[in-house]
């Protein structure tokens, strides 16, 4: 957690001397792992089957040469909207998205 707290305020610092575009790319990187987590607690959690549709998705996203852990920000995206997961993991663990439900 420490160092999450660190890049969080190196993206604060970064936004007060106006460096915009390195702080847009620190995001990028903390939604980049976040999303990463995101998937690996699924493949832990989901069902065999899900589990496989997921791994199937991420193949041909990663064209059968790399996995999401090799995925950029752009193909991590994808993984989450082309499968639904976000949904579906709010409907399994709604603590993890931070949400309630409804």
């Amino acid at each position: 957690m420490d160092a999450l707290n660190q890049k969080l305020s190196f993206i604060e610092d970064c936004l007060r001397q106006g460096q915009h575009d390195v702080a847009v790319k620190e995001c990028g990187t903390l939604f980049e792992i976040a999303i990463r987590e995101l998937l690996r607690n699924a493949m832990r959690s989901l069902p065999f089957a899900r589990r496989a549709q997921l791994l199937e998705k991420e193949r041909e996203i990663g064209r059968g040469a790399k996995g999401a852990d090799s995925f950029g920000f752009g193909e991590l995206v994808g993984m989450l909207r082309e499968t639904g997961l976000v949904k579906e993991w709010a409907t399994i663990c709604v603590e993890s998205l931070g949400s309630s439900k409804e």
